[in-house]
């Protein structure tokens, strides 16, 4: 086709954002912008040719069929319906095999977004002032000091029983005490006990100074972990999206709904088409995202179509509503203009091509599209370190538990001490007059 023809080039073109943008409101879709456009300005300027987008029917980038015919946008072109596309299509084998692809135009990979976790107390927090490893040595050190604690008391009553200052203690005793000198003081309880003994003295102010700084750090630490948000995010890697069977929409016949459906079954790629939200008709893509903004479903797409979006609900809100996993899948596919095989269109593009790209030209006009993505990229794990938020009181939930199983423990002990009491009273009781009697004989 001679491009200095009067006939314009009529392009494939489906919704693609950012490349291609349309008119939410307009029932059949209506172009209003996108990257593509700036770059095709540059195209007819340096070209010399005019064109006109064809928006296909079924807004699909088009796959190959059983009886070798194509849908989409592949289908049109192969068809002679349209020239070539109106924006920039994934290289795939099947596609590489019947059609010739341009250079490419962008690199980019698979990705899924959902709405953005809101922060939470967290249950658990209570045992995170420490790290596992702080925890295992608190208890390590904590039986040791009753066990030397122990030994010292032991000692000390050895002294005793030879001066007879006082009756000995028994080992149960002295054990008690024990226990007693080490958690009181780990709980911030106060023991009504006196020291005696310099040995004593020295082992507890010791063990009182250790639990001075470990209650102290351990207070500033839980008192943080209260006052800054905690998020969990839903997923973010494929493993974890397969895993979460959350409704998941992709655009149907793109190449990432050809590749789940070929992948094994028990893949994480072929585990997401369960949960794929399949509708009949064309995509309809700003519903989609719509649906993405109130959590009804996961959105996969590639990289860049979700990166404006990103960019377009902080536009709109002012504030980031949706996060992006970190980790992409079927990573650096190519994007290039489709022709038909021998077309010589090809040998026209290449070049310009190839020269905007090495200039950043292609880059930068990315760049602007979706320039209000940057700040919701970020990872939420630093947000969280930058705001502190009200307590509520799901942050004392797992206090309160902690609290009610002690009392729960402590009423049953406090009973039974109770009963034991009263039948030792009675059984000191029943001996008495027997020993009075016999006084008496005597």
């Amino acid at each position: 086709m001679d491009t200095n023809s009067s006939k314009c080039l009529a392009l494939a073109t489906i919704v693609w954002m950012p490349h291609i943008l349309v008119d939410e409101n307009a029932k059949y879709p209506k172009i209003v912008g996108g990257t593509m456009l700036e770059v095709f300005e540059i195209f007819a300027r340096h070209l010399n040719i005019c064109y006109r987008h064809h928006m296909v029917k079924d807004q699909t980038a088009g796959y190959k069929l059983p009886n070798g015919s194509w849908t989409g946008a592949a289908g049109e072109v192969l068809r002679g319906e349209a020239d070539m596309s109106g924006l920039g299509l994934a290289v795939t084998n099947d596609r590489f095999a019947d059609f010739s692809f341009s250079e490419f135009l962008y690199q980019d990979e698979f990705t899924a977004t959902y709405i953005r976790p809101t922060s939470e107390a967290d249950f658990s927090g209570f045992i995170k002032g420490f790290t596992p490893l702080v925890w295992i040595w608190i208890i390590i050190t904590t039986v040791a000091f009753t066990t030397a604690m122990f030994f010292v008391l032991l000692a000390t009553e050895k002294i005793h029983e030879h001066r007879n200052v006082r009756p000995k203690k028994s080992n149960g005793a002295l054990l008690e005490e024990s226990w007693l000198w080490t958690l009181a003081p780990l709980l911030a309880q106060g023991v009504e006990r006196k020291v005696t003994g310099e040995s004593v003295r020295v082992i507890t102010l010791l063990w009182l100074f250790v639990t001075f700084i470990v209650t102290t750090v351990y207070r500033s630490s839980l008192l943080s972990l209260l006052v800054l948000p905690t998020m969990r995010l839903p997923f973010n890697n494929l493993e974890e999206l397969a895993e979460s069977d959350l409704p998941v929409w992709m655009p149907a016949g793109s190449s990432v709904d050809i590749a789940s459906k070929l992948a094994p079954k028990d893949s994480s790629l072929g585990r997401i088409q369960k949960n794929f939200k399949d509708s009949s008709g064309p995509p309809d893509v700003p519903a989609a995202v719509r649906t993405l903004a109130k959590g009804g479903h996961v959105l996969v797409a590639p990289r860049s179509a979700v990166l404006q979006i990103t960019h377009g609900l902080f536009s709109k809100i002012g504030k980031c509503t949706t996060y992006v996993m970190a980790e992409g899948f079927m990573k650096t596919f190519l994007q290039s203009l489709l022709f038909r095989k021998g077309s010589p269109l090809k040998a026209k593009f290449d070049p310009m091509i190839l020269r905007l790209r090495e200039a950043g030209i292609l880059s930068h006009v990315f760049n602007k599209g979706v320039i209000n993505a940057t700040e919701c990229l970020k990872s939420i794990k630093t947000e969280e370190t930058s705001q502190a938020r009200a307590l509520n009181l799901k942050d004392f939930l797992s206090t309160f538990i902690i609290y009610v199983g002690g009392i729960a423990l402590a009423v049953p002990a406090f009973i039974t001490e109770v009963l034991l009491h009263r039948f030792r009273r009675q059984r000191s009781t029943k001996r008495r007059p027997d020993f009075v009697a016999t006084s008496g004989i005597k």
